[in-house]
């Protein structure tokens, strides 16, 4: 792979990325709720999500996902209803438990880990994005593994920058909304937002 075509992809997925999305709406409303701590765990999730539905669509399950219709809607499924559970549960939350031990201990860093690991993984368009976005910044005059082994790391390392600058900036906000009713809002906003994404994703066809 060429210095010119890595530097390309980087621009490119910096881009890609710098979109929020579940995920990092996700980790900005537990980094304002539950810390730093939390957060970090989140960012780690995102990331290693990120890198195996990348591993996963170079192995050729991005493929099987656009043959298959069987395979197909039951991932789809299954990520749509994870996404409504995790949008009613937010919808749910207790605002005035904001910044309260008891309340982060309760989550708990696995937990968050898992949250952010799963939500990355269990979207189907995002693995079907990288089978689309990854091959443009292929070498096909080069071996592909050794190419896969620079352009996986690459994506993860941009991923985790970027979900980290919205988690700190979550943070550094945290005692501007740190009302209640503020909270409130941004915890409904957010249970609507990942709830509508689910049924989106339940109600796509592929075409």
């Amino acid at each position: 792979m060429s210095l010119s075509l890595w530097l390309s992809f980087v621009a490119a997925s910096a881009l890609v990325i710098a979109i929020p999305g579940p995920t990092i709406l996700l980790i900005a409303t537990h980094a304002v709720s539950f810390g730093p701590r939390i957060a970090a765990a989140m960012v780690l999730g995102s990331a290693l999500g990120g890198a195996t539905a990348m591993a996963l669509a170079m192995a050729g399950l991005g493929v099987l996902l656009t043959t298959s219709t069987v395979v197909f809607t039951v991932l789809k499924l299954f990520g749509a209803v994870y996404f409504i559970y995790l949008g009613i549960r937010m919808w749910r939350r207790d605002a005035t438990g904001l910044g309260d031990q008891q309340s982060a201990a309760r989550v708990g860093p696995f937990k968050a880990f898992s949250h952010a690991f799963l939500v990355t993984c269990l979207n189907p368009k995002g693995i079907g994005f990288f089978v689309l976005f990854l091959p443009m910044f292929i070498d096909k005059h080069a071996p592909y593994v050794p190419q896969m082994l620079i352009l996986i790391p690459t994506m993860v390392v941009i991923g985790m920058l970027n979900d980290s600058l919205y988690a700190l900036c979550a943070i550094r906000l945290r005692h501007v909304i740190s009302r209640a009713t503020v909270m409130r809002r941004i915890n409904r906003a957010g249970g609507v937002i990942l709830t509508g994404l689910g049924i989106a994703i339940a109600a796509h066809r592929s075409s």
